[in-house]
């Protein structure tokens, strides 16, 4: 899933450094990422942490995925997974949850992303299915029969 061996502290300094470089557009009236797009848009932000720090950007439609306690107002949610991380600078800004958080935490993963199966990860520009391989390392849900 990623080539770089991330930890919770690296990961946390990566934030660090991208919240120091994000910048306000008075013209836009809304917070940018270093490339220019806002912040404020979940896939936006999990997109733009991918390019730093790896991983796959999934996400979910509330449809498919209702018990999820995030993204129920934007009727969905994309974030960062990596292999031993959830990374969500959005839902901690929005929902007040941790951006990191350990896959481990199985309970809690499931309360704040829903039943991973649902989940779809971005690729040539769209979501697709999220390979069963994936769902089986994230210990919040069976793996996929």
């Amino acid at each position: 899933m990623n080539n770089r061996k991330a930890t919770r502290a690296s990961l946390m300094r990566s934030i660090g450094e991208l919240r120091d470089a994000l910048v306000y557009d008075r013209g836009e009236e809304c917070t940018l990422l270093p490339d220019g797009k806002a912040v404020g848009i979940c896939t936006n932000s999990a997109r733009y942490l991918k390019s730093i720090v790896g991983g796959l950007v999934v996400g979910y439609d509330l449809s498919e995925n209702p018990t999820a306690e995030i993204g129920v107002a934007e009727s969905g949610h994309d974030f960062l997974l990596l292999e031993h991380f959830v990374v969500d600078i959005w839902a901690a800004e929005i929902y007040g949850t941790p951006p990191v958080v350990r896959r481990s935490r199985a309970k809690l993963i499931r309360r704040l992303y829903g039943d991973s199966a649902q989940w779809r990860v971005w690729r040539r520009g769209r979501f697709e299915k999220l390979p069963p391989k994936h769902i089986s390392r994230d210990r919040a849900s069976p793996p996929a029969r």
